[in-house]
């Protein structure tokens, strides 16, 4: 065996080798990017041994040093170098489940169709809820105009009292029955006996008739408020004494089958006002 110095040296012969030829394998990448062959390199006489030929345990180390090298260089060559770095793919996620940007960032701006058909719609319909409620509003005004007009008609029909300035008058005075005292009548232009060919003589038991002749204090009625000839005038105030006499026809009052006969009237009226 060897002395221990002798080993000690061909070792650190061995290793200088080895690291002389992986330096100049190093060396061929760098060499290339300034503008350098691996041709020209091994043709150089200046270049050491160690870096024209490498030894088998380096080539089988590093059996691909130069050749990745060229191959970078020429990607490098063809392909830009990128900013920034791409984002990583992941198969999890769904090509439909992007992650949204927060609404501080970069907000989405709208379409300019969709955002003019929508201010249309709008328009549109504010157009038609404000015809809406002006037909309403009109419709509503007509009707209330309508029933004040019919109960100012109303009441001006039942005023049959003609009130003068300076006029006293009571709640009272207001009332339908008060109101018929003061009702106009048209004086008759015919006698209604002569018209009809009847006699009052032979009429007595018609209080109905006798009564149209009558005050309501069973007062006879004045020619001018009849209309009837002085003739027939005499003969139906003969006809009223007759039926008083008789007891038919009460003396200081209306008839009891009259004032029936009007407050039938007058209930249907309040009946039919109410039902309306």
């Amino acid at each position: 065996m060897a002395p221990l110095g002798i080993r000690c040296a061909n070792s650190l012969r061995q290793i200088s080798k080895n690291t002389t030829g992986f330096r100049a394998a190093f060396s061929t990448s760098r060499t290339r990017q300034a503008g350098g062959s691996i041709e020209d390199l091994s043709k150089d006489n200046s270049l050491p041994k160690s870096t024209q030929s490498t030894s088998p345990a380096t080539a089988n180390r590093f059996p691909a040093t130069t050749a990745p090298a060229v191959s970078q260089e020429n990607r490098r060559s063809d392909q830009p170098l990128q900013s920034t770095p791409e984002a990583s793919f992941n198969p999890i996620e769904l090509p439909g489940a992007r992650r949204r940007s927060p609404p501080g960032d970069s907000p989405a701006k709208p379409r300019p169709n969709s955002s003019r058909a929508f201010n249309l719609a709008n328009l549109v319909g504010k157009t038609q809820s404000q015809q809406a409620r002006k037909q309403h509003m009109e419709k509503a005004v007509s009707q209330e105009d309508v029933g004040k007009a019919k109960l100012a008609q109303d009441l001006t029909k039942n005023i049959t009292r003609r009130f003068r300035e300076g006029d006293v008058y009571a709640p009272h005075d207001l009332h339908w029955v008060e109101m018929t005292k003061f009702k106009r009548m048209g004086k008759p232009a015919h006698d209604a006996f002569d018209e009809l060919d009847l006699k009052p003589l032979d009429n007595y038991r018609n209080f109905s008739m006798i009564s149209e002749y009558m005050t309501p204090m069973g007062r006879i009625k004045h020619s001018k408020d009849t209309g009837l000839r002085p003739v027939n005038q005499r003969r139906i105030a003969r006809t009223i004494r007759r039926t008083i006499g008789l007891g038919i026809m009460p003396s200081v009052h209306i008839h009891p089958e009259l004032l029936a006969k009007m407050m039938r009237r007058a209930q249907a009226r309040m009946a039919r006002d109410r039902g309306q």
